[in-house]
């Protein structure tokens, strides 16, 4: 089992899920590698080094928001190698320069030439983005995520248009289902309908 987008404690005020925790589900569901994608890269040196310890293959990447027309959406980045990571490292302090002002305040974004610049070894997913022609650009790879049907729907048209590579995904509010009640306090959440904690096939 590998999971390629997983979030922990470090996005905060989004997540309810403690890195020894997250490290300790992964190890008992057999997982061999795995991917953290919080909204930063704070946790990225536990999460290195708690998966080493634990026999899984640990990837390192980011969700940024990518301003398009005014409006902020969300992509997510993973790095090949240290390289890369570097690279991306790059790529996260120069969206810390670029402020956008929302309703709720400023946040840091990255616009799409700054997309196109990152080289072929951090891999693009297409996250809330559906601008086909952009996409293609960068040959970012197309995510589907149980908590947004119509969105999928709107993505597969991309895939098949454009010949897009695809991924299952899932965003883990949680760790486990069983978590779903300290997370709607600690958040202060609606419930939601789709899947929240890290599924296994």
């Amino acid at each position: 089992m590998i999971h390629l987008k997983l979030k922990s404690e470090f996005s905060f005020g989004r997540t309810y899920a403690k890195m020894d925790a997250l490290i300790n589900h992964l190890k008992l569901t057999g997982c061999t590698a795995a991917a953290l994608v919080d909204t930063n890269t704070w946790g990225h040196v536990p999460f290195h080094n708690k998966c080493r310890s634990a026999g899984i293959k640990p990837i390192l990447g980011v969700e940024l928001f990518v301003v398009f027309d005014d409006i902020p959406k969300r992509m997510w980045f993973l790095a090949v190698d240290s390289n890369a990571l570097k690279e991306l490292y790059g790529f996260v302090s120069l969206s810390h320069t670029q402020t956008f002002q929302t309703s709720r305040g400023s946040i840091s974004v990255l616009y799409p030439e700054n997309v196109q610049d990152m080289s072929h070894r951090i891999i693009k997913f297409a996250g809330d983005v559906v601008d086909g022609e952009f996409l293609k650009s960068i040959y970012a790879v197309i995510d589907y995520n149980p908590s947004s049907q119509i969105l999928n729907l709107k993505k597969k048209q991309l895939a098949n248009k454009y010949t897009l590579l695809e991924v299952e995904t899932s965003d883990n509010s949680y760790i486990k289902e069983d978590d779903y009640q300290t997370f709607e306090v600690l958040t202060g959440s609606l419930k939601k309908h789709t899947p929240q904690h890290i599924l296994e096939k």
